[in-house]
């Protein structure tokens, strides 16, 4: 029912672009011999009073589904995430469910050069773009240049720096770090993972400029691995939500279940 009342809207192509990216691009990855991961996620919070972004409702409970996918492909690759959350906003059956997606793919130079592009601990450097759309009406469109890194102990650490043009306020400066880092405690197999976007805020009302701060870290234990299943398959733990804007900080930690496949 909810996906035939979004079903005009932009969000709802988005929807399926995400089905159809989280099944179909692991094929193409299989067919080519390179990496890709598709996973479903159920996160879960309290105190979600975020206005500035629309995470702001009543009672402050949160119902989130992500679907997400990262695929390899010849020449760089694409990542893609779609937030559908339920939070009972007041305003209507049909406003109780919003959604939020971004896809990023990324074209690696040495890859489209044949050249080399590593420098001690930089891995390689990317042309990277980002698509951002919500239901609010938010939309965003962001061109710039990735670095990736190669760090011990940490299996993928990347900065993506950014142009960002979004409908809400001028052009400004986006840095996206993204990190996942796998580590072992006796039986027991975690990862912390996450990504944090940084952008100065141009135009706003007085009082709410300045630096916006978004992250979103996660701690995950493998239960799958324990229970005798594929490692990186099912994980719970948490994902702690993190905003600092110029209306403050606001802090949601978040119970979480992660199926990859």
């Amino acid at each position: 029912m909810v996906l035939m009342t979004l079903a005009p809207s932009p969000l709802a192509r988005l929807l399926t672009v995400a089905l159809l990216a989280c099944g179909l691009a692991p094929a193409a990855a299989r067919a080519e011999g390179l990496f890709h991961n598709s996973s479903a996620s159920l996160l879960y919070g309290t105190n979600f009073h975020d206005a500035s972004v629309g995470n702001d409702p009543p009672g402050g409970k949160l119902l989130t589904v992500t679907l997400e996918n990262f695929t390899e492909f010849p020449l760089g690759d694409s990542f893609f995430f779609l937030d559908l959350t339920n939070g009972d906003y007041g305003e209507g059956p049909a406003d109780d469910y919003r959604m939020y997606g971004e896809w990023n793919p990324r074209l690696s130079l040495s890859k489209i050069s044949g050249r080399s592009f590593a420098l001690g601990p930089l891995k390689d450097v990317l042309l990277t773009y980002e698509h951002n759309r919500g239901s609010s009406g938010f939309v965003s469109n962001n061109y710039g240049l990735g670095l990736d890194f190669r760090v011990p102990h940490v299996a993928v650490l990347t900065l993506n720096t950014y142009l960002r043009n979004d409908n809400f306020s001028p052009p400004t400066l986006q840095l996206t770090f993204v990190w996942y880092a796998p580590f072992i405690t006796g039986p027991l197999r975690w990862t912390f993972g996450g990504f944090a976007d940084l952008f100065r805020i141009r135009g706003a009302p007085e009082g709410q400029g300045g630096w916006d701060l978004m992250t979103q870290p996660q701690l995950l234990l493998d239960v799958g691995a324990l229970a005798g299943l594929s490692p990186e398959r099912v994980k719970v733990g948490t994902e702690w939500y993190l905003h600092r804007s110029g209306l403050g900080l606001r802090s949601a930690p978040q119970a979480m279940l992660r199926l990859a496949y």
